[in-house]
């Protein structure tokens, strides 16, 4: 068969040569494209929102995250939760950071999916976090928003930085 090829290159000069690999690369990529696994249907959410995979929590307000910005485009990054403050891991505060980390922990297990809300001016805060709302599927279906739970739960206050 590729003997066949090469004679029909020959027959019509040196443009087949990169017509024939596209044609062939092309078609190897739609294959592979569809014996893929396809993920669980994903979450409707908003404009500014984007579905991400929590890779750790690294205490009270900051998680590292995979955000999925477009269909083949991940960020990989830290995320501060906006408008609120955490106690820290260190210090006079270590005790109650600690806390509120565990409990942080206790709603992000690794890898769960979620969603992170960015505002619209795509912030980055102090230490180059991005900014940004972490939602999470609810029982009822509802999306429930972690960094006002923090908050109603005694775990972190209301900030803006």
């Amino acid at each position: 068969m590729i003997r066949k090829a090469f004679n029909v290159l020959d027959d019509h000069g040196w443009w087949s040569v990169p017509v024939f690999f596209l044609v062939f690369f092309l078609s190897a990529a739609v294959v592979s494209a569809r014996s893929a696994p396809q993920d669980p249907k994903p979450l409707v959410i908003g404009v500014r929102d984007y579905v991400a995979t929590v890779d750790r929590v690294v205490d009270g307000d900051t998680v590292d995250l995979h955000v999925e910005a477009w269909p083949t485009v991940v960020l990989q990054d830290r995320f501060r939760l906006l408008g609120i403050n955490a106690p820290e891991t260190r210090g006079a505060e270590r005790p109650e950071g600690l806390k509120s980390t565990d409990w942080l922990k206790d709603k992000l297990a690794p890898h769960a999916q979620i969603i992170v809300r960015i505002p619209a001016k795509n912030e980055r805060g102090k230490y180059g976090r991005w900014l940004g709302t972490l939602l999470v599927p609810g029982a009822d279906g509802q999306l429930i928003d972690l960094n006002k739970l923090m908050v109603a739960e005694g775990f972190a206050k209301v900030a803006n930085y």
